[in-house]
């Protein structure tokens, strides 16, 4: 593996980390007030699945060549 794939995971763990923020912390209410908090770590979760199943995708073309 190169080095785009592994700054793909860790974008990948970074995307669930601020998720999980937007879920679990409370002052995360102050710059996502209401429900906006919810959608916005639904989306992060969202795109952090599809970077990861891209990302599998690719490893799986390139491992045929």
């Amino acid at each position: 593996m190169n080095a785009t794939v592994y700054l793909s995971y860790v974008m990948i763990v970074i995307l669930l980390l601020l998720a999980l923020v937007c879920f679990f912390v409370p002052a995360s209410e102050v710059w996502l007030p209401g429900s906006r908090r919810f959608v916005m770590g639904g989306v992060l979760l969202l795109y952090s699945g599809i970077r990861f199943f891209r990302l599998r995708k690719f490893i799986k073309l390139n491992s045929n060549d």
